[in-house]
């Protein structure tokens, strides 16, 4: 089943799959995130989807607008958290939330993906280090080197460093 865009029922079990997929201690840091991104109101939205199996949520994904603070008219996103069920991963259900989300950005004509994470398994999708290095963050980063971009269809690089400020659920930098 293609994913679907999050619903307001879907709450309990979005919550549900982020303890299982993190445990305890990192879940109470990304729980807030999924609260605030499902349920803060942004211009551009938040793009928020799930895979269900047998009407079940093993799959969670979401991309929040970035907004530069320099005038460079990007309209970039940030891709986190992405979440599945422990017992559904290498199954192919994250590749295709990423997928399905950046093919739905493209749609939105946005330029670019942003993404604090794993560069070998985000590297597949084409994300690159040297992409996000044009893109300032709001925090510093414990690990610079998961810091990675991708320029969508239609997305240059930009001529000088942009800095963005994030959704606000992102403005936490115990999240960077």
């Amino acid at each position: 089943m293609p994913p679907r865009h999050t619903r307001p029922a879907d709450s309990n079990e979005i919550e549900n799959l982020i303890l299982a997929a993190f445990g305890k201690d990192e879940a109470l840091e990304i729980l807030p995130l999924v609260d605030g991104l499902l349920n803060a109101p942004t211009d551009p939205p938040v793009i928020s989807l799930v895979s269900a199996e047998h009407d079940q949520i093993d799959g969670f994904i979401a991309f929040s607008p970035v907004f530069p603070v320099s005038g460079s008219g990007v309209c970039g996103y940030i891709l986190a958290p992405l979440a599945v069920l422990p017992a559904h991963q290498r199954q192919g259900i994250g590749s295709l939330l990423i997928k399905h989300g950046l093919t739905s950005l493209a749609e939105r004509n946005a330029d670019l993906v942003l993404v604090y994470g794993n560069p070998h398994y985000y590297g597949r999708f084409g994300f690159e280090g040297a992409i996000a290095e044009a893109f300032q963050p709001p925090f510093e980063m414990a690990y610079p080197a998961a810091w990675q971009g991708l320029l969508l269809d239609g997305g240059t690089m930009p001529r000088t460093p942009v800095s963005f400020k994030p959704v606000p659920a992102l403005n936490n930098s115990a999240l960077w």
